[in-house]
């Protein structure tokens, strides 16, 4: 039987394959997060009809002879190439800008994909709305809001209904400009608020008036009528050349408090950050702590990957933060299902970090990343391997004709 014939099935199988896998790209086009396969073919082994010979004194070397016995798939390779970003609008919608997988687990084992269409479930686990796989990541400190990258992954969760207890004010850091242009005795006003251990709030009226060329004086009052005995102190203000420089801070106690609370010990309030320069008065609180009960209203999700939950009392605190995983190989990850992988002898290890960090891309939200498959390019090799599957067809149409004729010679 011709060698030719076994050539021309293999090139059929070989295009046949390749088919399959542009079909599989152009069927994927709008797949979230998925990464396009190519297909390269390489020779099958060749079989030897006459062997080399070296050259001899007075004749020369012969090459060998060899007839290929046909084509073979060389390699299916996955192209992890940056897909486009496209704005959802969705807050949970994340996609990475860069490198790296999120994480997400089923059971004890661990699967990595691209897409980051995620949604909430019924119990506040952060989940891939395809498949339900639970995002991982690390929860941060319910008390400080601390998150520690180094603790073992765990399943990314929003605390709804989460309440924050009231933590008294200790400290007020003032900024802001006192008009050096403003005649004696001219006044400027403004309100602070303060917080005792209940959460109850605490109205601090401070008023600046104009003593002198580069003099002020500060009054710290409260209108509160609980507050026992009622805070009425004044400090003088010098500046030069526009800064402070009187001795700050100062302190205050806040005594009488209803409710039960304790007083508020050493309210530092700090005034180092005040100038005065000819402009318009802005002095005001620029930093201040404390804050009354809260709940848990809304949440983001940074370019760190960072949760950060907006409560009712005003106040921001981290939740948690989405880690992405980074391998040496991500060409010899495995494809699992529903735009997944999983790790493989050849990809290397998982390496777990924080966005943005170790080479590892950073997060958008309300985005997704769309398939980079590149229809173009799917069309074209399409009917390269039409044409490839045509002429391997031709071969063995040819070979039938061949042993036609032979078969014709005996009759």
């Amino acid at each position: 039987m011709m060698r030719s014939l076994y050539s021309g099935v293999a090139g059929l199988n070989a295009h046949q394959t390749r088919m399959d896998v542009i079909g599989h790209n152009i069927a994927n086009v709008n797949t979230i997060g998925y990464k396009k396969d190519r297909t390269t073919f390489q020779e099958m082994l060749a079989q030897m009809i006459r062997g080399p010979s070296a050259p001899t004194g007075d004749r020369g070397g012969i090459n060998s002879m060899q007839v290929g016995l046909g084509v073979q798939v060389g390699s299916i390779d996955t192209s992890h190439a940056q897909g486009s970003l496209e704005s959802t609008g969705q807050s949970t919608d994340l996609a990475i800008d860069g490198n790296g997988f999120f994480i997400v687990r089923e059971g004890d084992e661990h699967h990595y994909t691209r897409a980051g269409n995620l949604s909430m479930d019924s119990s506040g686990y952060l989940v891939n709305s395809g498949n339900g796989l639970r995002l991982q990541g690390w929860r941060a400190d319910t008390a400080t809001g601390a998150i520690d990258s180094d603790l073992d992954l765990e399943d990314i969760r929003i605390p709804v209904g989460d309440t924050m207890g009231a933590q008294a004010s200790s400290y007020i850091n003032l900024g802001g400009n006192l008009d050096a242009g403003e005649d004696n005795g001219s006044g400027y006003s403004t309100t602070v608020s303060v917080y005792d251990e209940l959460g109850s709030r605490h109205e601090l009226k401070l008023e600046f008036e104009k003593t002198g060329d580069n003099a002020w004086s500060l009054n710290i009052t409260t209108t509160d009528p609980a507050i026992d005995p009622a805070i009425d102190e004044n400090y003088d203000l010098t500046f030069d050349e526009g800064r402070l420089t009187s001795d700050t801070p100062v302190e205050l106690t806040l005594g009488g408090l209803p409710g039960g609370a304790n007083d508020i010990v050493d309210l530092e309030i700090n005034l180092g950050e005040i100038t005065q320069f000819a402009g318009a008065f802005s002095a005001e609180a620029t930093d201040l702590d404390g804050n009354g009960m809260g709940s848990l209203q809304s949440f983001t999700i940074n370019d760190a990957g960072i949760l950060v939950g907006t409560y009712t009392n005003g106040v921001n605190r981290n939740l948690g933060q989405v880690a992405l995983a980074q391998f040496n190989n991500p060409e010899g990850l495995t494809k699992t299902r529903d735009t997944m992988f999983s790790q493989s002898a050849n990809s290397g290890i998982a390496r777990i970090g924080t966005p943005g960090s170790g080479g590892r891309g950073d997060l958008r939200t309300a985005a997704l990343e769309m398939s980079n498959v590149d229809l173009a390019e799917e069309f074209s090799n399409m009917i390269i391997t039409q044409r490839g599957y045509q002429a391997n067809s031709r071969i063995i149409t040819t070979v039938d004709q061949m042993l036609q004729e032979l078969v014709n010679m005996g009759r």
